[in-house]
């Protein structure tokens, strides 16, 4: 919900003339995450704005260390795509 939010405040702001320069996003996941697949899905949205796109923050809360580990790696390579 907050991701459709943001998307339409960004064409708001762009309709209205006000330069934009960057995108930020965070990445906070929690013991329930997306997949690779959706994180990539979502930050598609934002590329359609045709704008540079940082992740200014990136973690997961998790007590599996070795989940968090193969995570990360995944997120990085669908942002990094």
């Amino acid at each position: 919900q907050h991701i459709d939010g943001y998307v339409r405040q960004i064409g708001e702001l762009l309709a209205r003339g006000v330069r934009i320069d960057v995108i930020g996003l965070q990445g906070h996941f929690g013991t329930s995450v997306r997949s690779p697949a959706e994180v990539y899905a979502i930050v598609d949205r934002f590329a359609g704005f045709g704008l540079p796109i940082h992740v200014s923050e990136l973690d997961i809360n998790c007590a599996d260390d070795e989940f968090q580990a193969d995570y990360l790696r995944d997120i990085h390579i669908a942002l990094f795509s």
